[in-house]
Order: structure tokens, then sequence, then C-alpha cells
């Protein structure tokens, strides 16, 4: 993925590049790759149908009634007013990822529900996803960020990794940004 632009304001955009399907060669016929805080009704709808595409993709883990509410209320714990973020990733306008940051307190946040459709995969769009909920992190002066993933998401483990976050325990992870 080639990053053409990388505006980080009130409202994270980034653009970039990504080429739909896994192939060797990315920078041809590439087309752009936004990503953008779901604030619009619309948009927290489209995020709601990732969550529930995750959600019967890993099964049992989310048959809690927590996840049921979790999803009615969206944007919920992850609005800004309440020090969250839900952003989405958008390929040719249709949603191609998504991730929430849930605020833990002061100093810290949580960043969950990181998704991409298997059909946008391979594209580097977990990894802007991930770079943007990092940088609006930063921007609130947030010491710890942690992610928590299945051990067999092992996609989302490296993408945690490369973004500096260290394993503290099986599929827990820690990023320090207090340096």
């Amino acid at each position: 993925v080639n990053k053409d632009v990388a505006r980080l304001t009130g409202e994270v955009e980034i653009e970039a590049t990504a080429k739909v399907g896994i192939t060797e060669a990315v920078d041809e016929d590439a087309m752009p790759v936004k990503v953008v805080q779901a604030i619009s009704e619309s948009n927290v709808g489209e995020v709601r149908e990732l969550f529930e595409q995750y959600a019967q993709l890993r099964g049992s883990e989310f048959e809690a009634k927590h996840f049921e509410q979790e999803m009615a209320e969206l944007p919920g714990v992850y609005s800004p007013p309440q020090g969250g973020r839900l952003l989405l990733a958008t390929y040719e306008g249709e949603a191609a990822g998504c991730v929430g940051v849930k605020k833990l307190d002061a100093t810290s946040c949580e960043v969950k529900r990181l998704y991409v459709p298997p059909q946008y995969r391979g594209n580097g769009i977990g990894k802007m996803l991930v770079m943007a909920a990092l940088a609006q992190r930063k921007e609130h002066k947030v010491k710890k960020v942690v992610a928590a993933t299945d051990l067999n998401m092992r996609v989302a483990m490296l993408i945690f990794d490369e973004h500096g976050f260290k394993q503290t325990s099986n599929g827990h992870f820690e990023l320090d940004l207090s340096a």
C-alpha cells in the first residue's frame, strides 16, 4: 500500500492506494481507500454491519448480551463525547473495514473490533485502520493502548506487532506511548 495523502484532523481521513485482491503488483490500477470517523448514521450503520459480520465469523464469543447492547447503542463507547472513536474504511464507496477505540481511563484506551471483510484482505486496510486509530489517540495524550485478539487471528497479531505493540500474554497486546 502506498500512501498518497495522510491528513489527520478532527475527523480522520487517510487516503491511500490499495488493490482489491491479493496480488504482487499493488501500484498499477490501484484504487483509493479512505478511513473516516464514523459519525453519520449511514457510516455508523455500515460499521454495525461489519461488526455483525465479524461476530458471525467469530461465533459463540459474541452471543453475550453485552455485544447486542453495544450494537444497539453504537457509536456508544466509541463516540467522541465518551472519548472513543469509530473508524470506517471504504473502498470505492463500499465498507471495507472498521475498528473501534474505547477510552479506558484518562491515559489509556483499547483498540477493539478490528475487522476487514475477506474480499478486502491483503491490501493493508487493517494496518491503515490501526494507524488511524493510533494517530487519534496520540492527539489525545493517551499513554497506553491495549488490544486483544484471538490467537487464531495471526494477521491482526502481526499488525499490532508492526505498530509497536508488545504481546503481554496470549492474544493481549500493549503499546506504551508515554515516551
